[in-house]
């Protein structure tokens, strides 16, 4: 070789290692972090690899599943029963009650005897009370099927994301398990054929390449956990 390409080859060593200390900077960052949502205790098991992730093929199933356990939607249901047992309450209320009793009425001279008849009318605000009971079981109502159709809207971009990135990143693993040329360059290299210089130009393409392939996994293990947190209880 020569000057020019052992200088290059020292430049390349330094980059990949400064790299490499920038990555394990991060991810003892990223480990701090789990610490600390973890009661700072350190973590029992740390992941190595994501594993067999896939999308759920059922769609609709997996969504109706969603709905079942979601907080906000849950809340929102509850809501509108309560809503509709105060309306319940309210009619009841307001509708007129004709009661029918026996009294007796007793003096030192003599006792009576009689039938009473007992019509209450409900005020005039009580028809108000009404109305308004009415209004609260409408935008009851309203918000649960507006939060249902926002969950699903979420659910459905959320869901169409992770399944491009998964076609990415199955993309890039096809790819590079086609083209994987290490092995070729080096005996390249040794036997000749190819100079220190092209042989790191060539094999920092490969690692670009290797990278963008991780990026594209970790983007869909992103998307997937995202997607898996809707039917997290």
């Amino acid at each position: 070789t020569n000057v020019i390409e052992a200088n290059r080859a020292r430049l390349n060593l330094g980059r990949v290692a400064n790299e490499v200390k920038r990555a394990e900077t991060d991810r003892q960052e990223l480990l701090n972090r789990l610490k600390a949502l973890n009661g700072g205790m350190e973590l029992a098991h740390v992941v190595t690899e994501y594993g067999n992730n896939e999308l759920p093929l059922d769609f609709e199933g997996w969504c109706a599943e969603a709905e079942n356990v979601n907080p906000e939607l849950a809340y929102v249901r509850q809501t509108v029963k309560l809503s509709q047992q105060e309306l319940k309450q309210t009619r009841t209320e307001y509708i007129p009650n004709l009661s029918v009793g026996y009294a007796t009425e007793q003096s030192p001279v003599e006792g009576k005897h009689a039938l009473v008849l007992g019509l209450r009318i409900p005020l005039w605000q009580n028809h108000n009370k009404l109305k308004q009971s009415k209004k609260a079981a409408v935008a009851a109502e309203s918000r649960e099927a507006d939060t249902r159709i926002q969950l699903i809207s979420e659910m459905e971009t959320c869901y169409d994301k992770a399944r491009s990135l998964k076609m990415v990143a199955d993309h890039y693993a096809r790819e590079l398990e086609r083209v994987d040329i290490q092995a070729a360059l080096r005996s390249a290299l040794m036997e000749g054929q190819i100079n220190v210089l092209e042989y790191t130009t060539e094999l920092e393409q490969y690692y670009d390449a290797r990278e963008q392939a991780l990026n594209a996994e970790r983007d869909y293990q992103m998307a997937y956990a995202a997607l898996q947190a809707y039917t997290w209880h």
